[in-house]
This record gives C-alpha cells, structure tokens and sequence, in this order.
C-alpha cells in the first residue's frame, strides 16, 4: 500500500478483497466505462465496451477484450485484446471517500479484424501508441 501526499492510498484489490469480488467490481467498472475517442491519422479511433477476460492475483493484473472502430478515410471494426496492472485508489472527501480502479501498464496482446485479417500484424503494432498510460473509473458505488 501506498499513501502519497494527498491522502489517497493506492492498493492492490487482491489484498483487500477475494477473486471473486475483484472480478465483479473491475469488472463492473470496465463494463460502465466510456473511453474517450482518440485522433488517428487515418480518423478516429472509438472503443466499445470492455470486457473483464482473466484477472492474475497478487498484484492484480487482467487482460480484457475492447471492440473498436476506426472511422475516417476508411472503416475498419475489431477487438483488441489488452493486459493492465490494477490499482485501487482510495481518496478521503468531505463525509467520506472516492474510490477508483486504475488501470496501468496498459499493453496490446493481440487484435483480430474479420474484414482484413491481412492487417492484424500491422495494426497490433500501431495499437500500442494510441494506447493511453492510464485509465480511472469511479467504484465508489461499488464498494459500499
């Protein structure tokens, strides 16, 4: 556990809670979130909504599933396939707390393209730098 300077103490979910509740909660979080459209040089690049695939303990890594599409001087849909490292942030406000996953580490492991599976390859490469450093999403609710 850490406890930087603003109070907000960042944890391993794996440490405060069993499998199964990491997996409901990240897995909530991931199912809600709205990941902001990213500028491409071919257009813009939109993810779906993310599915929760494995999630790796202590230390909690997971691999999720995002659908995507890519929209501009051509169409192109798919799944990108992700690994992340996990945290849990925990920041006391007036009467309470915030809480929110955090995601890290964010890597590609793999794409798949029906429509042109001849740029897999290609677009695995390139999916890595459109891939934002971090991505937070509120679980306050979830945590009771």
């Amino acid at each position: 556990m850490q406890m930087p300077m603003n109070g907000t103490m960042i944890v391993d979910p794996c440490m405060m809670f069993g499998q199964d509740e990491v997996r409901r909660i990240v897995g909530m979080a991931l199912a809600g979130a709205m990941v902001e459209p990213v500028d491409v040089s071919v257009g813009q690049l939109t993810f779906g909504s993310m599915r929760l695939d494995n999630i790796f303990c202590p230390n909690l890594r997971i691999e999720l599933t995002a659908p995507f599409t890519v929209s501009g001087l051509f169409s192109l849909s798919g799944t990108l396939r992700l690994s992340a490292r996990v945290t849990l942030r925990i920041t006391p406000v007036s009467g309470g707390r915030a809480a929110s996953v955090c995601l890290t580490e964010i890597r590609a492991l793999g794409i798949s393209i029906p429509a042109s599976p001849g740029l897999e390859s290609t677009a695995l490469g390139l999916a890595g730098q459109f891939l934002p450093g971090e991505l937070c999403f509120d679980v306050t609710g979830l945590l009771g």
